[in-house]
């Protein structure tokens, strides 16, 4: 439902505005201005997300008593309020309680506050967070019935409760932390970038470089996805964004709308992983680990790079497969006259990889100096110049985009503070290595199978946090460094958004290209092939993630990725020139795989088999070749 298009809620938006606007000046006042204490501000911080999720919602979002459910909202949001007010005025006597234990009122507002949350985590996720949430807190109560490995010491529901209302976990912990000192500056610096007309520079540099092109409006989507994702960093959000635009040109073209679907899901995923920004989960992953943000993500600019060369090299593939037409509607201008005319745009996203990556500065100062930036531009930007109107609707659509998010941090959160109070995620993380004897691979694929499943219908930030959680310490237990451990949860994390049986990303483009959900799903796995191995390469051949100390061994590492990458996809789309026969398919994908394992030996087997298979392919459509070898040379 488009809530600006309703007249009877327009009183509402008027009140989320101006909540939208108090609430992000105050956060940018106490995060740069003027610091308060994390007793303060995340409690704060749920207020406002709270608050902006029920003021932005009709309440049609459920499918049976709307109304009730939209006054029960109503009633939870007061009761934060209220509970908000309670901690800062008794700021002292809460913080020493955190420590020794809840008072009555304590647990009253813990529990409205979890009611709170969970609720509308159910309204914009559905039911797999809250059940997660809940089998966790039932394994808190009654663990001390379990047997063996996982019987915990009893606990008392008060206890549990307390704790889940404290400042180090649950709630208020350091996922909200998080979500009040990162994600909101991100989200709204994207917000004024795209007032200020640098999405629709993205779009426009993508024409200009593949426009033009065979298959030109996929490419147009792969590169626009890529770009998109710097500033984003949410899939869905970024099929949304681009997918609009580029799938039902690529359906006009003549791809299959299902491929086209898939091939905007695949795009808009990879913006999850691509540097600078990445997905909100990547500041949890430094905050978590320790490692400095611009560090993380500097590692990830290969892998990230490489997984786009594949979705590119794809669609290039199936265009020349389906025979599609060069498509030439409209104009395009070229790179560098764009770039002259408004390549001052991008001044806000070369300041954060600068100050991140070059300067290693914090995130939270990377971003609030790109967003003075962004301002400057748009008072400057004489095509575009902001105005009091726009300024108040960039910082309502943080908002609004920030809520969702925000409850799935502090549902996670929840969650996370019932695993470390319980330890389960001990007991799991020694159940893992039970169970791998060792074994590093298949302790890794163990681990991908429990972020995607975890990752069915979650936010990325919340599989990520709970699976690193659970599995990341032993994989850094059994040798892996933390590093690659943690970049290889939030990789697989990342991909469960295209993974059926619930994939957002996917489902969100088959929206757009009005095809079925599940066929987009499993077509996207399909084309993301070699990204769902090229994990593995990074975690058992560390030496092709860039880092300050990598060195020359780095070369044949990323040499043999591209490689790799570039053979599975032959065999996955099946064509170059001609169709390959089956059993080509299979030894190049095969042989694909061999090289993006580590070792010599397996590296060299894997070129071998992929070398027969296309030496086989040429031969036997040598005289395909030639033709298309004049076509190009004559044209």
């Amino acid at each position: 439902m488009d809530l600006q298009n309703n007249e009877h809620l327009s009183p509402l938006i008027k009140l989320a505005k101006i909540v939208s606007v108090i609430g992000i000046i105050y956060h940018f006042y106490v995060l740069v201005v003027r610091p308060t204490a994390p007793g303060i501000l995340r409690p704060i911080h749920i207020l406002f997300i709270v608050l902006m999720a029920v003021l932005t919602s009709s309440g049609s979002e459920y499918k049976r008593g709307g109304k009730f459910f939209k006054a029960i909202e109503y009633l939870l949001a007061a009761g934060v309020m209220i509970s908000t007010i309670y901690i800062i005025v008794d700021q002292e006597a809460y913080i020493i309680r955190c420590g020794l234990g809840p008072n009555t009122m304590d647990l009253i507002f813990s529990i409205i506050s979890i009611a709170a949350i969970l609720l509308l985590t159910k309204r914009n996720f559905g039911w797999p967070m809250v059940v997660l949430t809940g089998i966790f807190f039932a394994y808190a109560l009654f663990g001390n019935y379990a047997p063996g490995l996982f019987k915990i010491r009893p606990m008392s529901f008060s206890r549990i409760i307390g704790q889940l209302y404290s400042v180090e976990n649950g709630i208020f912990g350091m996922m909200t932390g998080v979500s009040a000192a990162y994600v909101l500056p991100f989200l709204f610096l994207g917000a004024m970038m795209q007032v200020t007309g640098t999405g629709e520079l993205f779009i426009d540099l993508a024409n200009s470089i593949a426009g033009k092109k065979r298959g030109g409006p996929a490419k147009v989507a792969v590169i626009s996805s890529a770009l998109f994702g710097t500033m984003s960093g949410a899939g869905s959000a970024n099929v949304v964004a681009t997918g609009a635009f580029t799938i039902p040109m690529m359906i006009k073209t003549g791809y299959p709308g299902v491929f086209a679907g898939a091939v905007e899901a695949v795009a808009s995923t990879g913006g999850q992983i691509m540097p600078p920004i990445m997905a909100s989960a990547a500041f949890l992953a430094a905050e978590i680990t320790g490692i400095p943000y611009g560090k993380l993500a500097l590692a990830a600019v290969v892998p990230a790079l490489v997984y786009y060369l594949a979705i590119y090299l794809a669609v290039d593939l199936k265009a020349g497969q389906l025979k599609l037409r060069i498509y030439k509607e409209g104009e395009t201008k070229p790179v560098l006259a764009l770039l002259l005319k408004k390549g001052f745009l991008l001044i806000p996203l070369l300041i954060i990889i600068f100050m991140m990556m070059i300067l290693n500065s914090s995130p939270l100062r990377a971003a609030t100096f790109a967003i003075l930036s962004s301002v400057v531009i748009a008072l400057l930007n004489k095509e575009d110049r902001i105005t009091l109107g726009k300024l108040v609707d960039a910082m309502y659509e943080t908002a609004r985009g920030l809520a969702p998010v925000a409850l799935a941090f502090a549902a996670a959160g929840i969650t996370v503070g019932l695993l470390n109070l319980s330890g389960f995620g001990i007991r799991m993380s020694s159940l893992l290595m039970d169970l791998s004897e060792g074994n590093i691979v298949f302790a890794l694929v163990l681990t991908a199978i429990i972020t995607i499943i975890l990752g069915m219908g979650l936010p990325v930030a919340a599989s990520y946090v709970i699976t690193a959680s659970v599995c990341a310490p032993a994989l850094v237990k059994m040798g892996i460094p933390l590093l690659p451990a943690h970049l290889f949860v939030l990789h697989y994390a990342s991909l469960s958004s295209i993974t059926p049986p619930v994939a957002l990303a996917a489902y969100a483009a088959a929206g757009v290209a009005k095809e079925n959900p599940l066929s987009v799903g499993v077509k996207s796995v399909k084309l993301g092939l070699a990204s769902f191995v090229l994990p593995f390469l990074f975690v058992l051949g560390p030496e092709m993630l860039i880092t300050p100390d990598m060195n020359i061994t780095a070369v044949p590492a990323i040499i043999f990725a591209i490689m790799g990458t570039v053979t599975i996809t032959l065999g996955v789309i099946g064509w170059w020139n001609e169709n390959f026969a089956a059993l080509s398919r299979v030894m190049l994908v095969l042989g694909g795989m061999l090289m993006l394992d580590t070792g010599s030996k397996s590296d060299i087997l894997g070129l071998v088999l992929a070398g027969i298979a296309l030496f086989i392919h040429y031969s036997k459509h040598k005289g395909s070749f030639k033709k298309s070898k004049d076509k190009g040379s004559s044209e």
